[in-house]
């Protein structure tokens, strides 16, 4: 019986819902356990359970649907197939964890202890309800508890307009307690613009890392989309300022992540003034750490070397992955197009997950989405087997020769 090979669109699918389905579980693990978990464990973790849930899923369904024939890496049973699906995820887990170190090995300023401070303090109007007794003002002083008596720090106010309230200075030159007149817009575009520009002009020195910290209860009013901040906030970088947020009440969310993850800063969130003192301090000692599948913040001179080793790495990973999904399909005959394709996916993922957000500034969890996607789409063929056409009617048999002369012959004598 004569078998060809032909496409499994039914596979593609059923595979990219599996990346789909994957992504919201590592998007949750990652989410419960950034804050606790080391880098290296939870990049680890996050792509175990890709090759987990590729290696399950595959394997379910092409051992359901009839398709999978044997261990296409030992050509054993199925029992020696698992046996190996096993210890292919618990290498990637390993695989990914290695890469993540080599990747958080590289220099960042972001990491060193802050030299000072910049307080961005919002004085707009919707202040006055959200923070009446002007909490956060003393909350500034619950972020110097333990600093040095001659650490400098400094404050802005912003409204409609940006104030400088303290000049850059040591805690202990004090000049009176600092309020602000709740009332206008939130000026955010404007504050950001004018501290930056204020330090390359030389007007405060921070030594040589000067933190910002930035509070906020509201929407900004003086832009609309995000991507018009993308110019100051790459001055923030190119100069090492990090910028952590703090969001009181009903800050915009995504924007304050946005700013603090774009420029190698944390974002708080705090639903009441009380709490302040210590989400502001929290903003403030804490600095975001760089993983495989999130924005790449400041790297300076070596900010190429790193985005090719990131592009590296999750292509090796995903093409891994793609060769536990082969040998859980278990075809020997489609593992060349589900290598190559593996290879060729996870390197378009790769590609579009550095560019889109260290250079374009786009979420990354919808890149790290789209990444998952690629990675687990199975490219195979399956195997069927051809049917026979109907048998030709066969014509009247010559009579047989015996010894070069016919029977008919023989009836001549």
């Amino acid at each position: 019986m004569r078998r060809s090979k032909q496409f499994n669109p039914l596979m593609l699918v059923l595979s990219i819902v599996l990346g789909a389905a994957a992504w919201f579980v590592c998007a949750a693990l990652y989410g419960a356990l950034v804050d606790t978990v080391s880098g290296p464990i939870l990049m680890g973790l996050v792509f175990g359970v890709l090759a987990l849930v590729m290696a399950v899923g595959v394997f379910l369904i092409s051992s359901l649907s009839g398709t999978f024939e044997k261990n296409v890496i030992t050509g054993g049973s199925t029992g020696s197939a698992l046996g190996f699906l096993i210890v292919a995820v618990l290498l990637v887990g390993v695989l990914g964890a290695l890469f993540q170190w080599l990747y958080s090995l590289r220099f960042r300023i972001a990491s060193a202890q802050p030299t000072s401070y910049v307080f961005l303090i919002d004085n707009s109007g919707s202040m006055s309800e959200n923070d009446p007794r002007q909490l956060r003002y003393d909350a500034i002083e619950e972020v110097l508890r333990g600093q040095d008596a001659d650490f400098p720090y400094m404050v802005y106010g912003f409204a409609d307009s940006v104030e400088l309230m303290r000049e850059m200075r040591p805690a202990n030159r004090e000049t009176g307690k600092l309020d602000g007149i709740s009332s206008g817009g939130t000026a955010i575009r404007n504050v950001l613009s004018r501290v930056i520009d204020d330090y390359e002009a030389g007007r405060w020195d921070g030594g040589s890392v000067p933190k910002v910290v930035m509070l906020t209860d509201g929407l900004p009013t003086d832009f609309e989309f995000f991507s018009q901040l993308e110019p100051i906030l790459r001055q923030y970088t190119r100069r090492g300022i990090t910028i952590s947020t703090v969001g009181l009440g009903d800050a915009d969310v995504a924007l304050m992540e946005g700013i603090a993850g774009s420029t190698g800063g944390v974002f708080v969130d705090v639903s009441d003034a009380s709490m302040l003192a210590q989400a502001m301090a929290s903003a403030a000692a804490r600095h975001s750490s760089d993983d495989l599948v999130t924005t790449r913040h400041n790297s300076g001179s070596l900010g190429l070397l790193f985005g090719l080793l990131r592009v590296l790495f999750i292509t090796v990973l995903g093409a891994a992955i793609g060769l536990i999904a082969g040998a859980a399909y278990g075809q020997t005959e489609s593992m060349s197009i589900v290598l190559v394709s593996s290879i060729v996916k996870s390197l378009i993922g790769a590609l579009l997950l550095e560019v889109c957000t260290s250079l374009l500034g786009l979420p990354d969890r919808v890149l790290w989405f789209i990444l998952w996607v690629l990675i687990a789409a199975l490219l195979c063929t399956k195997t069927a087997a051809l049917k026979r056409g109907p048998e030709r009617p066969r014509g009247p048999t010559r009579p047989k020769r015996r010894g070069g002369i016919s029977n008919r012959d023989l009836t001549r004598f």
